[in-house]
């Protein structure tokens, strides 16, 4: 159970990333340029403020830069972070350096507390960034120049902000679960067979065509499997009886093959999928075939003793169609020698002596 939940945060933080990359790039690009804009449109500072404001300039870059990079979650939400303090410390240098605080202090805060709402990751990661924002702000006496003679006004109106923004973030990550939700059930149903709950045929080729097409040396061995007599297990024990052998027989398959990709290709048919790795030759597919063979042999399927028959065929770059073909042609080899075994496609079988 810890495991599939590390999983399943892993795949939701993969999908959180892909959605708030684009969003979080655009946003830290504009801050970069509010905050060179600003400083170019700005009257006359009260004393100069140039070197350390090239310093917060670097730092909102190295953010964004950050950023860019990312490949996850995490260095995402650090650039975006770092941008976000930068750009906090260049506008309060701005803001101390002038005499517009209490002018610009607060509407500066409720824009950057709302802004952020949308891409922040989380709602404790908002929390903690948002903190930190309204406490950069407040250095050098802003704070206190702000409230003179407002009484309790530019707090209230902080806090209303700040929780405003809390509930839209609440609502945005909410949003995003949901979606990431919905669409792994979408997944789910394309990809999974729903009654042995092993992949589906769509699923298998699909994993087949794209492992060829990424990779022209991709190999490995087909072994196509089938029920024996299942249509006679259907006529004499009911289709509700095939449903159950057909789930014990994907158990199996997801047992035995289970480092393997498999999946049920249609009816009482299936395929597993050995890749090639380094020292693994014909032997180890047909240990596979064997493993699968005894598997489902010496276990009672639905109280009924049920067999299956294996074909074995090559898989050569992309010629998936073709070795499918093969491995069903070997199949049904299998079945005319008397089922319950595997067989060979030609190409596999070795050569007759003279």
């Amino acid at each position: 159970m810890i495991l599939k939940t590390i999983a399943g945060d892993k795949v939701r933080s993969e999908y959180f990333y892909r959605e708030l990359r684009v969003p979080s790039l655009g946003l830290q690009w504009l801050s970069l340029a509010g905050l060179l804009a600003a400083y170019a449109v700005a009257p006359r500072f009260t004393h100069d403020i140039s070197r350390d404001f090239i310093f917060c300039v670097l730092g909102v870059v190295s953010g964004t830069l950050i950023s860019l990079s990312s490949s996850d979650l995490k260095i995402l939400n650090l650039g975006g972070s770092l941008n976000a303090i930068f750009s906090c410390m260049g506008f309060r240098m701005m803001l101390s350096a002038s005499d517009n605080v209490v002018n610009w202090t607060l509407p500066l805060g409720v824009l950057i507390t709302l802004s952020i709402a949308a891409i922040a990751s989380a709602p404790v990661t908002y929390v903690v960034l948002i903190l930190a924002v309204w406490f950069i702000l407040g250095q050098g006496g802003n704070y206190e120049q702000l409230m003179q003679g407002s009484g309790d006004w530019p707090l209230l109106y902080a806090v209303a902000a700040v929780l405003i923004g809390l509930q839209l973030n609440i609502s945005f990550f909410r949003l995003r679960r949901t979606s990431h939700v919905n669409l792994r059930r979408l997944k789910d149903l394309a990809y999974r067979d729903f009654l042995t709950g092993i992949p589906n045929r769509r699923y298998f080729i699909d994993a087949l065509h794209g492992a060829t097409e990424k990779n022209q040396a991709f190999a490995g061995y087909l072994l196509m499997l089938d029920v024996d007599d299942f249509k006679k297990i259907n006529d004499e024990y009911g289709h509700d009886t095939g449903d159950l052998v057909l789930k014990a027989i994907g158990k199996v398959i997801a047992d035995k093959a289970a480092d393997c990709l498999h999946g049920r290709l249609g009816g009482e048919e299936f395929a597993v999928f050995l890749a090639h790795q380094p020292g693994q030759a014909l032997a180890h597919a047909l240990a596979l075939a064997d493993a699968l063979l005894s598997g489902v042999r010496d276990t009672p399927l639905a109280g009924r003793n049920v067999t299956i028959s294996v074909g074995v065929a090559p898989l050569h770059g992309a010629q998936v169609a073709a070795s499918l073909r093969s491995a069903d042609q070997a199949l049904y080899r299998a079945k005319l020698a008397g089922k319950n075994r595997l067989a060979l496609a030609p190409e596999l079988m070795p050569a007759p002596l003279d």
